[in-house]
């Protein structure tokens, strides 16, 4: 994505960051969200990463950091983006 002179600084990063809500209700679904959606947004070079489960409100958040996935952030209730400088609560 190219960005205009007139787009917020952050604009550039949103396409790179990605926020997934977590399916909890089996370890099939959830494991299909932390793991085969995982590969798939790392194989399109996604940058940020962040699964939500909506029963306990974990965030757990995903930086991509030579090709592979680090989980650099866990907290409840809070979703932190280094990429996009945003602090979002729920």
């Amino acid at each position: 994505m190219l960005c205009c002179k007139f787009c917020p600084p952050q604009a550039d990063a949103a396409q790179s960051w990605l926020f997934s809500k977590l399916w909890t209700d089996c370890a099939e679904k959830k494991n299909h969200d932390l793991i085969r959606k995982k590969d798939l947004y790392k194989r399109f070079g996604v940058k940020e990463y962040h699964a939500v489960d909506p029963d306990t409100k974990l965030v757990l958040t995903f930086e991509l950091v030579n090709g592979k996935y680090e989980k650099a952030k866990e907290a409840i209730g809070k979703l932190s983006s280094n990429l996009l400088q945003q602090e979002f609560e729920f």
